[in-house]
């Protein structure tokens, strides 16, 4: 397959995903037992620019480097380096929205005071805000496939459904922009009716497997933009389906939409892969991570993962308090030589 036609099946409304390159964001936490923790930020790149919407950047108080990867597909590496000294200050990181527009992080460090024990527990969750929202996700997949799918089955039929959500989610936000403008125009060559009747015939027109190849074939040698190739696009289909004249009319309104949409795809632009490794104090106890190594614990997903369902990560862990043995024992110690005291005296009075 040639470039072009790479293009065009990748960017071609309702084929519209977006990408990203190959970035793969890697998160280490360490936790200490006091609440504290430390978190290193590193990513390969391929210059010494860091993408939009990726953290931190130029965040206060985090210590940035660039190093050598020895990668030549991405020779430079990222690392960002930032100490947390309580619980509160962790949590309060992610609480800004300039932190990620769309995608939103709420991560919490949680202390519980058990005497002997103390427990940890971390949470970190992704929270995707759909610039889009026309469709649920539960119109496509059941709450056991999201749980499936955010647990990293690959099976190909679970993958083509969440697909064809967002597909879907963005052809309805095309056609409402296609309706309301055609209603607000209220001009006779171009009816309402024409476009609510036939939606479902210009959804099936520009996903056709055939005509995004022939497209494919059609542009190879343009000189045209990727949004003038699309824009062509839409208004070939249109033709099959509305008529010439009355897609004519609908040429300003592509425009728009595909403005429109440009902006908000620039919004859901992510890392390909996120890998989080979280080291946790003392004893872990529970974890719903992929990979557990001793107290570390490892989570990779990626953006469709946190866009079917909330991505939660959790894990427990259990230290020892030594100090409330050590006094455990005196307060016990003490106990009995006050006993043993009393014994001793009560004896002396019987002799």
């Amino acid at each position: 397959m040639n470039p072009i036609s790479k293009i065009i099946i990748t960017l071609v409304f309702p084929l519209l995903i977006s990408l990203t390159g190959c970035l793969d964001e890697k998160v280490k936490t360490t936790i200490n037992s006091d609440g504290s923790c430390q978190r290193t930020i590193s990513m390969k790149l391929q210059s010494k620019s860091v993408p939009e919407r990726v953290f931190p950047v130029g965040s206060d108080g985090w210590s940035v480097e660039w190093r050598e990867s020895g990668d030549t597909s991405a020779p430079y590496e990222y690392i960002a380096t930032k100490l947390f000294r309580t619980p509160e200050e962790f949590h309060a990181e992610y609480l800004s929205d300039s932190v990620s527009r769309v995608m939103r992080i709420d991560a919490s460090i949680k202390k519980r005071f058990q005497w002997f024990y103390t427990y940890i527990d971390y949470s970190e969750t992704y929270l995707f805000k759909n610039p889009y929202g026309h469709i649920p996700v539960t119109n496509f997949l059941t709450p056991e496939e999201i749980e499936q799918f955010q647990r990293g089955e690959k099976e190909e039929p679970l993958k083509e459904k969440v697909e064809r959500w967002i597909e879907r989610d963005k052809f309805e936000e095309l056609y409402a922009v296609l309706v309301n403008d055609a209603e607000g125009m209220n001009d006779p060559a171009l009816p309402v009716s024409l476009l609510r009747d036939n939606k479902e015939r210009f959804a099936s027109m520009l996903a056709e497997d055939d005509s995004t190849k022939k497209a494919g074939k059609k542009y190879s040698d343009t000189t045209l933009t990727q949004d003038e190739i699309i824009l062509n696009i839409y208004l070939e289909s249109g033709q099959k389906v509305f008529g010439k004249t009355a897609t004519e009319k609908l040429r300003p309104i592509f425009l728009q939409i595909l403005n429109g949409m440009d902006v908000k795809d620039k919004l859901i632009k992510f890392p390909d892969t996120w890998e989080y490794a979280t080291i946790m104090p003392g004893l872990l106890l529970e974890s719903n991570g992929q990979t557990i190594q001793g107290n570390s614990v490892i989570w990779k997903f990626g953006p469709n993962q946190a866009k079917v369902a909330p991505y939660v990560m959790l894990a427990s862990s259990r230290v020892v308090n030594v100090w409330t043995f050590i006094v455990s024992a005196g307060l016990l110690l003490l106990l009995v030589s006050v006993s043993l005291v009393s014994i001793v005296r009560r004896r002396r009075k019987v002799v």
